[in-house]
């Protein structure tokens, strides 16, 4: 502690007196030598309220969780195996290792700014060099995990839930299919083309057409 502020000066006197009874007041109250003896104090003996470890905490894998409240548990949730990286920074400007992340994740280009990733520890420790320039989205499976044959009715939202629709009825597809290569069937220009023309002849032969 190189300094002691005059409005802590006080405080510091009181704790003095407190711990160091045998001290003169004249000597304590004197600002040099008090700020010698603070320095030598140890942060305890300065703020002796003051609780050295919380209590009640909980101990998981690499950190210490510690409650609002001692009865309180967390929403039950469960993990998901793919997370949606979308990058929300330019690329232009940022130093050569957040690059090469962007790189990798073959995310740095304009017109691909998203990438699906797999939810390891490995992945997480890169994710978190470059959590300042990412959204990261959690990966769900409301109506189950895809198997191979639904993998072309699928459709992944920007809220992370990967959607299965419903198969294409083939019969309704062979008929639209029919429909778009017969002779018969009337075109958009066509229509456009008829329609014009009864609004610029007025009453037409229709025959003719």
């Amino acid at each position: 502690m190189n300094y002691i502020n005059r409005k802590i000066f006080p405080l510091c006197i009181r704790i003095l007196t407190d711990h160091l009874p045998d001290l003169n007041s004249t000597v304590v109250r004197n600002y040099n030598f008090s700020r010698k003896i603070v320095r030598k104090l140890k942060p305890s003996q300065l703020f002796p309220n003051k609780p050295r470890k919380w209590e009640g905490g909980k101990e998981y894998y690499g950190f210490t969780y510690y409650p609002r409240y001692p009865d309180q548990e967390d929403p039950h949730w469960k993990e998901s195996p793919l997370f949606l990286v979308e990058r929300r920074k330019q690329y232009k400007g940022l130093p050569f290792w957040e690059k090469r992340i962007l790189r990798n994740l073959r995310i740095e280009q304009d017109n691909n700014q998203c990438a699906i990733v797999i939810n390891s520890e490995q992945m997480n420790k890169t994710l978190w060099k470059i959590k300042h320039l990412v959204t990261i989205t959690p990966i769900t499976f409301p109506d189950g995990i895809p198997e191979e044959k639904d993998i072309p009715n699928c459709h992944l939202h920007k809220n992370g839930e990967l959607r299965i629709q419903s198969s294409v009825n083939i019969e309704r597809l062979k008929a639209t299919e029919e429909f778009q290569k017969s002779i018969d069937r009337i075109d958009k220009e066509t229509i456009q083309n008829y329609t014009r023309k009864l609004w610029l002849n007025g009453f037409v032969d229709h025959s003719k057409y």
